[in-house]
C-alpha cells in the first residue's frame, strides 16, 4: 500500500492530530480528513510555485502543521519531500546554510520549503545565493490538487541520515518500505482504536518520521508536540503523557531527562493510562529505564512498559522491537573476555523482518557470538540518491549493513538483538577491545562532569603500536578543569586499566550529537583529535 492511500483510509475515521501549541494554549485539532483536504491544498500551492516535475524538495520547518501538510502534499504532487532540521539556536549561520546548499545540490538542486525566519537567514549568507526558497505560507490554503499518480515501488521521500559516521546521504524510502515498516510497527505495538500517540521527536528525525506514519497507519489520534517545548521543559512532555497518552516514543536520555524535571517540579501526574513506550535511536541504558519505572510506579505507571527498539534510516527506521506488554531483556555480556557490561534486549525482528549477525569472514555466528548485524525485510531502503558505491556497499546481498556490532541470543519472545556498539567506534587497545560507552557512561559518574556530558573516542597514535583515547567533557558550572580531569583519569585507569592520551574539556552542548541526541564520535574526532590540534 502506499502512504497517500493509508490517509485516505484514515481520513474516513473520526480520528486525527492534535497540534500542541505554546505554554497555556489549547491543541489545534485537525482531523485526517481535514488534513488529507489540507495536504491536497499544499500539494496545489508546490505545483503552482515549484512546477510539476518530480523532483526532491526539503521541507526545513520545526514540528507542526505546516511541516506535515507540507509533507504529504509534496507527495501528493508528484515530488519527493525530505525533512532536515530548521537551524538551533548555537548553530552558526554562515555553516549551516552552507550545509543546506550542499544537500539542494546533491538532491538535483532541490528547493527548500521553510519559515520566514529561516528563509530570512538563508537569504542573509553569500552561501544561499542560487538557492531557490519558498516561504510555506505561499503553498498552503490555496486550490486543492488531486494526488498524482504513483505506485508501490515510487520513492516516496528522502532521509538525509544524521551524519553519525560521517557525511549524510539520502537514503531513498519506497511507498512500499515505508508502509511496510510503519505497518509492522503498529502491528508490534498492538495499536487499537482508543490509543493515543504522542511525539516530540524532530520529524527529521526517523524516530519520530515512522512514529507519525505508524498512528497514521493504525488509523489512531496522535499529539505532536514541539520539539523547543521539550527543550525548554522536558518534564512537559512527560505531564502531556500522563494527561491524554497510551503510547509515546522517545531516546533513552530524554526519558531520564524528563524524569529529573518532574521531580524537581515535585509534582506526580497518574500514569495509570501509559501501556507503551517505544525507547530507542541511541544506546539503551538499563538503568535508566528502571529508575523511570521505580520511580513512577507510585503514580500508576505499569510495568512492563518499555519497548525497546532498534533500526537505522536505511531500514526506514525500525527493524527489530520489544512487544507491548513484554518484560525488559537483559543480558550480561564480557567484552574482551573480562569485562561484564548489561545489555538490552531490542525484541525480535518485525513481521516479515530478519536479523542475522556475521563473523569476519562472512559465515553467520552462533547465538552469543558478538559480530557484525545485518537486516532485511520489506521496508529496506532502495539505496542511497545518487550514490551508487555507497548503496553498494551498505548491502551483502540483500541484507543491509547496520554497521553495528552486536549478537543474537534465543529468548521465549524469539530471536533477541542486543547491541554491543558502532563497528567504526570500535577502539582497540595492544589487542583489548573497548566500546566508547563503556567509558562514557563511568565518566559521566565523575563529580563535576554534567549528564550526559562524556565523549570517547579512538584514533591511531602518530607514534605508532597502538590506537589513543580521548574522552571530550562537558563540566558543571564551577566544576576546577584540572582537578575533574584528573578524577577522570584515576576513574579510567581504576576501572579498565587503560591512561587516557588526552581529557578535553569542551563548552557547554558543545558535544555534536545528532537530532536525536546521539553522540558523533567521528565528528568530535575532526574537531579534538590529534588532526585537529
Amino acid at each position: 500500500m502506499m502512504l497517500i492511500e493509508a490517509l485516505e483510509e484514515a481520513a474516513r475515521t473520526e480520528r486525527g492530530i492534535d497540534f500542541v501549541q505554546g505554554r497555556g494554549a489549547a491543541p489545534e485539532r485537525l482531523g485526517y480528513a481535514d488534513f488529507a483536504r489540507a495536504a491536497a491544498q499544499a500539494a496545489g500551492g508546490l505545483v503552482a510555485r515549484l512546477g510539476d516535475e518530480r523532483r526532491p524538495v526539503l521541507l526545513v520547518m520545526p514540528n507542526g502543521k505546516e511541516l506535515l501538510t507540507s509533507f504529504f502534499g509534496a507527495m501528493m504532487a508528484g515530488k519527493i519531500p525530505a525533512i532536515l532540521p530548521p537551524p538551533r539556536a548555537f548553530s552558526e549561520p554562515a555553516t549551516w546554510v552552507a550545509g543546506l546548499v550542499a544537500t539542494a545540490a546533491h538532491a538535483d538542486g532541490a528547493a527548500v520549503v521553510t519559515t520566514p525566519t529561516v528563509a530570512r537567514l538563508i537569504a542573509e549568507h553569500p552561501h544561499g545565493v542560487g538557492l531557490r526558497v519558498v516561504e510555506v505560507g505561499g503553498i498552503l490554503g490555496g486550490p486543492a490538487l488531486g494526488a498524482r499518480a504513483c505506485a508501490p515501488g515510487d520513492t516516496a521521500f528522502l532521509q538525509f541520515t544524521s551524519g553519525s559516521l560521517g557525511a549524510p546521504k539520502g537514503v531513498v524510502i519506497s511507498h512500499r518500505a515505508a508502509h511496510a515498516d510503519a505497518a509492522a510497527i503498529a502491528e508490534r505495538v498492538a495499536v487499537a482504536p482508543g490509543d493515543v500517540g504522542l511525539f516530540w521527536v524532530p520529524l527529521a528525525h526517523d524516530m519520530a518520521l515512522l512514529s507519525f506514519l505508524m498512528m497514521l497507519v493504525g488509523r489512531i489520534d496522535q499529539i505532536a508536540m514541539p520539539t523547543e517545548r521539550f527543550a525548554i521543559d522536558p518534564a512537559a512532555w512527560l505531564e502531556l503523557v500522563a494527561e491524554r497518552a497510551t503510547l509515546t516514543v522517545g531516546p533513552p536520555f530524554a526519558f531520564g531527562m524528563a524524569l529529573d524535571r518532574l521531580e524537581k517540579k515535585g509534582v506526580r501526574p497518574d500514569f495509570s493510562r501509559l501501556r507503551g513506550a517505544v525507547v530507542g535511536a541511541e544506546p539503551i541504558d538499563a538503568a535508566i529505564l528502571r529508575r523511570f519505572l521505580s520511580t513512577l510506579a507510585p503514580a500508576g505507571l505499569r510495568d512492563p512498559v518499555f519497548m525497546p527498539s532498534y533500526g537505522l534510516a536505511e531500514l526506514t527506521c525500525v527493524g527489530c522491537l520489544g512487544a507491548a506488554g513484554a518484560p525488559l531483556v537483559t543480558a550480561r555480556h564480557a567484552i574482551d573476555g573480562r569485562r561484564e557490561v548489561e545489555l538490552v534486549g531490542h525484541g525480535p525482528p518485525l513481521s516479515g523482518h530478519e536479523v542475522r549477525v556475521v563473523r569476519d569472514d562472512g559465515s553467520e555466528a552462533r547465538a552469543g557470538e558478538v559480530g557484525r548485524i545485518q537486516l532485511r525485510g520489506p521496508a529496506a531502503m532502495d539505496g542511497y540518491w545518487r550514490t551508487p558505491e555507497a548503496t553498494r556497499e551498505a548491502f551483502d546481498g540483500d541484507w543491509v549493513v547496520t554497521g553495528d556490532l552486536g549478537f543474537v541470543a534465543e529468548h521465549e519472545a524469539g530471536s533477541m538483538l542486543f547491541i554491543a556498539g558502532r563497528e567504526k567506534d570500535l577502539i582497540i587497545v595492544r589487542g583489548r577491545h573497548f566500546f566508547p560507552e563503556e567509558i562514557e557512561a563511568l565518566v559521566v559518574e565523575v563529580p563535576g562532569v554534567r549528564a550526559r556530558g562524556a565523549l570517547c573516542f579512538g584514533e591511531v597514535d602518530p607514534g605508532g603500536g597502538t590506537e589513543r583515547v580521548t574522552v571530550c567533557v562537558e563540566l558543571e558550572a564551577g566544576a576546577e578543569a584540572g582537578a575533574v580531569e584528573r578524577a577522570i583519569r584515576r576513574a579510567v585507569a581504576d576501572e579498565y586499566d587503560l591512561a587516557l592520551a588526552a581529557v578535553v574539556p569542551v563548552g557547554t552542548g558543545a558535544l555534536p550529537r545528532t537530532t536525536s541526541g546521539k553522540l558523533r564520535r567521528s565528528r568530535a574526532r575532526q574537531l579534538w583529535g590529534v588532526a585537529a590540534g
